[in-house]
């Protein structure tokens, strides 16, 4: 048996060379391992439903004949572009139903496209592959969203296997959203299962959010130019939402916001 040793002879620059070549050897199967290269093709369930990134219409259709997939949800949006176009007509040709779902990977989901989603997992047809533009963020809600309405999983057992470093998504930064929507269920679900919170409570929910964070956007500007106390640049339309915001924001803060106490206000 051959026993490999370090050659403490080597020089230093010999030495610097091999660690480069290693690295350099190393990051590109980091990248591939969390889908940064490629389409990020992954099986949640073999045989029933699969996550991806944007393909071009070629991989689409290939992908749907390999794998037998009957639904393809886009978790993108409609567009004029190249790319939507020829996505829809490779489901087209295979015959295959074709599901648009406007999501935004920085902000918690609107509940009307949330509803759609949750119809498209309920009813299928399976098998299914749903995609966004890079694999990570918009593809980890919703599967986490399957495993959870479809397959009955745990919330932190989906959540864990989904939302992950490993398919791209980090939890931080504007991506951040993607888990504050299933934080936001954690902490206001009550023992509700997910689809019952999302039909019951989500979009109450996501309006308070999205109403406190106009109000806080509002004060959080700068003074312009400033001319016996009004600013010349802000319109008289401003200052009338000024007052109403001013006569609702102690109901809000107290009422709806404080007892939920969650960070997550990030909605569109």
């Amino acid at each position: 048996m051959v026993e490999w040793r370090f050659d403490p002879k080597l020089s230093v620059r010999k030495k610097r060379l091999l660690l480069i070549l290693g690295i350099a050897a190393v990051i590109p199967m980091i990248f591939w391992y969390v889908g940064a290269l490629g389409d990020n093709f992954r099986v949640v369930t073999g045989g029933k439903f699969y996550r991806s990134g944007q393909m071009d219409a070629e991989d689409l259709r290939r992908t749907i004949i390999t794998y037998g997939i009957q639904t393809v949800v886009n978790l993108k949006g409609a567009s004029k572009k190249d790319w939507y176009l020829g996505e829809k007509k490779a489901v087209e040709d295979c015959h295959a139903h074709y599901v648009i779902i406007d999501l935004n990977p920085w902000k918690l989901p609107a509940p009307q496209e949330l509803a759609k989603l949750v119809w498209a997992l309920q009813n299928g047809p399976y098998p299914m592959l749903v995609h966004c533009q890079a694999g990570s963020d918009r593809a980890g809600l919703a599967s986490v969203l399957y495993r959870m309405i479809v397959e009955h999983a745990p919330l932190e057992v989906a959540w864990n296997e989904q939302l992950t470093w490993r398919y791209g998504h980090f939890s931080f930064g504007k991506s951040r959203a993607m888990d504050d929507f299933f934080e936001l269920f954690r902490q206001t679900g009550k023992g509700k299962s997910l689809e019952k919170w999302i039909a019951e409570d989500y979009t109450s929910l996501y309006s308070t959010r999205k109403r406190a964070k106009t109000i806080a956007s509002y004060w959080s500007r700068e003074p312009d130019i400033e001319y016996d106390g009004y600013h010349k640049d802000r319109h008289d339309t401003d200052m009338a939402a000024a007052i109403v915001c001013a006569a609702d924001i102690r109901m809000y803060v107290f009422r709806e916001i404080m007892p939920v106490q969650s960070p997550y206000a990030d909605c569109d």
